[in-house]
């Protein structure tokens, strides 16, 4: 099904590249990988040692080397997912893994195009 959006009488092409619009649904659908050096920067941003940042944020990747971990989820998403009101913000940001930090909003990602489609249906001005 193709879609386009109408916004600010421009029309968005449904696999344009956008702003992020900070909903967080990448955020709670996927579960990021990251390798031993990623979660040792982490892990020292937290101030914690390897092992106990594993141990409390990581789980093992069952499908690759053993050098690889993901981050946990809750019920609602990563672990590091947190919610202001309407806008998700990640409270590691500044050393989040390679998956992370490579994700760009995209309407080709059903993720964008659901939260772009959930804000303009409630009325949230969207401006690009």
């Amino acid at each position: 099904m193709e879609t386009s959006f109408r916004v600010d009488e421009d029309v968005i092409s449904p696999d344009a590249s956008i702003p992020c619009i900070r909903c967080g649904l990448c955020c709670m659908v996927w579960q990021p990988l990251m390798t031993v050096p990623e979660a040792e920067v982490i892990a020292r941003h937290l101030g914690l040692s390897l092992e106990d940042f594993v141990g409390q944020y990581g789980q093992e990747y069952p499908l690759g080397p053993e050098e690889n971990y993901l981050i946990k989820q809750d019920r609602q998403g990563c672990i590091f997912l947190k919610m202001a009101g309407d806008e998700a913000t990640c409270s590691i940001y500044s050393v989040r893994p390679a998956p992370c930090r490579n994700w760009e909003a995209n309407l080709g990602h059903s993720e964008c195009r659901e939260g772009l489609e959930a804000r303009l249906r409630h009325g949230f001005r969207i401006e690009w």
